[in-house]
């Protein structure tokens, strides 16, 4: 007998990806929820309060459609993918689902400070289409 979903508690959970997220692939894609990357961040007491207990998580961010249709929950990203949508794809939309530079987040339990880290910064895509820019420090000083 194999384990039911913990969101629906319906469905058997089947694939790597399922066993992974401890969701049905609907409820994962419905929620948002992706298996989690390694994690980005050697460990070191927080920087704060020097404690050492951490929630590591990948924020979800969640978007009502402007059609009044479903709401769109998907990781935090630098920035998306675009995709052809609608009748003969005539429109175009952010892809949730292509995700450049997914978000993580540290949570010290002591004293709550954040730590932010982005996943696969190289490739990250820049240009105004991403709304990124590329900024350089030139070489030399000083810095401060």
């Amino acid at each position: 007998m194999s384990d039911k979903c913990a969101a629906c508690n319906r469905e058997d959970i089947v694939t790597a990806n399922e066993r992974a997220t401890q969701l049905c692939a609907s409820c994962a894609n419905a929620l948002g929820v992706i298996p989690m990357p390694p994690p980005r961040k050697q460990f070191a007491p927080c920087r704060c309060c020097n404690g050492a207990s951490f929630i590591r998580a990948m924020p979800r961010e969640v978007a009502p459609m402007l059609d009044g249709g479903p709401q769109v929950t998907s990781p935090m990203a630098v920035t998306f993918g675009a995709q052809e949508s609608g009748w003969l794809g005539m429109q175009i939309t952010s892809d949730t689902r292509r995700t450049f530079g997914l978000l993580e987040m540290y949570v010290c339990r002591r004293c709550g400070y954040v730590e932010w880290y982005c996943s696969d910064p190289q490739n990250i895509p820049v240009g105004p289409q991403f709304m990124t820019d590329l900024v350089e420090q030139a070489d030399g000083g000083p810095y401060r």
